[in-house]
């Protein structure tokens, strides 16, 4: 009988240490003043700092602060689409997605960890 694959069994080692990279920088930012304002100045320096072998391809990672207490925020980070010649038309596919319909990648009803929203 064949079993359905876990989570951790789709997730490449690389993603699992970047995973885990940003939570010690989590961890450190919350006890370390010093360490925190280097990773909301140079996130990339922050995370040298935890693992200088990460292998970061086609990640950009920002740390921002969170909101002040008693008050909720959420960031929403959204990839614009590449840009369109104004020679070529758009597909009717294109066109829905760019005109507020669900977009074919990541958005809202993605499987991801949900690092492209963060509600406090």
């Amino acid at each position: 009988m064949a079993t359905k694959p876990v989570a951790a069994d789709v997730r490449s080692a690389n993603d699992m240490e970047i995973e885990r990279t940003l939570l010690e920088v989590l961890k450190r930012s919350s006890v370390d003043p010093e360490f925190r304002q280097l990773a909301l100045r140079d996130s990339s320096a922050a995370i040298n700092q935890i693992d200088s072998n990460l292998q970061l391809k086609g990640v950009e990672v920002r740390f921002v602060e969170g909101p002040t207490a008693g008050t909720r925020t959420t960031i929403l980070n959204v990839t614009l689409p590449d840009p369109v010649s104004s020679k070529s038309e758009l597909t009717d596919a294109e066109l829905q997605e760019v005109s507020g319909g669900r977009a074919a990648g990541c958005w809202l009803s993605c499987p991801c960890t949900g690092c492209c929203i963060t509600s406090f």
